[in-house]
């Protein structure tokens, strides 16, 4: 078993929607409670979008897959009120435009199909712009979110997106490399009903090399993200997660950025320990490394310095938070770990900004055979058992989107790389019955 040495830092606390007209059925209301649906992400009819964008820079993208097709309406709430919604039919993929919803602004959205189980990613591309934020299909009362830096040239923004009627408290505790990093503003957060409030933590926080937030809501219910840019740059969103013990992650970087960095966060009261394991086309890395996540703390490990460059799990003794980032002089990107196996995926959005690169990781004993559909196509792809094997998609010429189904649980995520700019994209589980 291979030790490394580890920075601790201590932490306080296929077809285009928009060319079908509006059906005739009736939609029910958009979601007006916060529902009971509190865990892990799977496939359901609502997601929680906490980012899109419609400027002179970036007209980011709606992009949903619903098995057997639905209806779809899409919300954004700016300020309390309904800024702007659309509805649409949902054959089996699609997308809108942020800009045909709300026609300029950067808020949060709500996606609520008739039928399921159905998943959104809200997707963006400019020049020298690649983002990927995913929308989550449950809550928690616990956020862990972290990775981001506010280095000269980098710009980190919180956002708290809250779609609900009622209004949420929420207290945020931080943590950076100079330890932890109390802030005044930021123990008692309010977020008015139906509103996002961003906050910029270079600010506070000026000069960090990376930053750890443990967010939890008290009175209400908001999803929170970071977003990560570079000035004259890149742009990455990625999304907070509750706790878990164990983390997939199909990929570990892409071809711009090389293999990333794990980021583990523990915001517990007793001292974790964690494994990792690599997996590769070639077979599984067993035991690559090991450590203790101390009390309300965080570990930064450089991939490459464990030589993953392909899929690896993380496995804890007691719940954490886990985040793959990903870094260039032109690009960024993050995304958290998926939860859990499954043997069908839905993968919103993969080709719609470019050939993308599909992984399928099999961290279980037996190999499968991973079916992958995308518009007209379908492809089959064998995954030997401890293995990530990469499937590429091409860019599609109209809609976008997948669906991944296997003979056993296997993970499914995917980049986007053009060279300047990169996206890092998990698929969404569908719950196996």
């Amino acid at each position: 078993m291979k030790r490394i040495a580890l920075t601790v830092l201590m932490v306080v606390g296929g077809t285009f929607v928009a060319l079908f007209p509006v059906p005739d059925r009736s939609l029910p209301p958009v979601t007006t409670q916060a529902p009971d649906v509190i865990g892990s992400d799977t496939a359901r009819t609502v997601a929680y979008c906490p980012w899109a964008r419609s400027d002179a820079i970036l007209d980011s993208t709606f992009s949903m897959a619903v098995l057997g097709g639905a209806d779809v309406e899409i919300m954004v709430p700016r300020a309390g009120q309904v800024a702007g919604s659309v509805r649409r039919a949902v054959p089996d993929v699609g997308s809108v435009v942020m800009s045909s919803v709300v026609p300029f602004g950067s808020e949060g959205g709500v996606v609520e199909f008739t039928a399921g189980p159905a998943s959104a990613l809200s997707l963006g591309a400019g020049p020298g712009i690649l983002a990927s934020a995913d929308c989550r299909t449950s809550l928690s009362k616990v956020w862990l979110l972290a990775g981001g830096s506010t280095l000269p040239g980098e710009l980190l923004e919180l956002r708290l997106f809250n779609p609900f009627p009622q209004d949420a408290k929420v207290t945020i505790r931080v943590t950076s490399e100079n330890g932890a990093e109390p802030e005044s503003t930021l123990e008692t957060v309010s977020v008015p009903a139906r509103s996002t409030r961003t906050f910029d933590l270079a600010r506070p926080f000026p000069q960090r090399g990376v930053l750890a937030l443990s967010i939890t809501d008290p009175d209400g219910f908001v999803i929170p993200a970071l977003n990560q840019a570079l000035d004259n740059g890149d742009v990455a969103l990625w999304t907070a997660g509750p706790p878990a013990d164990q983390w997939f992650f199909p990929y570990a970087g892409s071809g711009s950025t090389g293999p990333g960095s794990l980021v583990l966060v523990n915001d517990g009261v007793e001292p974790t320990s964690f494994l990792v394991t690599g997996y590769t086309a070639a077979g599984t890395v067993p035991d690559v490394t090991d450590g203790i996540l101390q009390p309300r703390s965080v570990v930064v490990v450089p991939l490459a310095d464990l030589g993953i460059t392909d899929g690896f799990e993380v496995a804890a003794d007691a719940p954490i938070g886990a985040f793959l980032i990903g870094r260039s002089d032109t690009a960024r990107a993050g995304t958290r770990g998926v939860p859990t196996v499954a043997t069908r995926w839905l993968v919103p959005g993969v080709g719609s900004v470019g050939l993308a690169n599909l992984a399928i990781m099999n961290p279980g004993t037996e190999s499968v055979t991973a079916t992958v559909a995308y518009g007209e196509r379908q492809e089959k792809v064998a995954v030997p058992a401890g293995t990530s094997v990469a499937f590429v998609v091409p860019a599609a010429s109209s809609g976008a989107g997948g669906f991944v189904s296997a003979t056993g649980p296997v993970v499914v995520g995917w980049t986007v790389d053009d060279g300047v700019a990169v996206a890092f994209s998990m698929a969404t589980p569908i719950a196996d019955e």
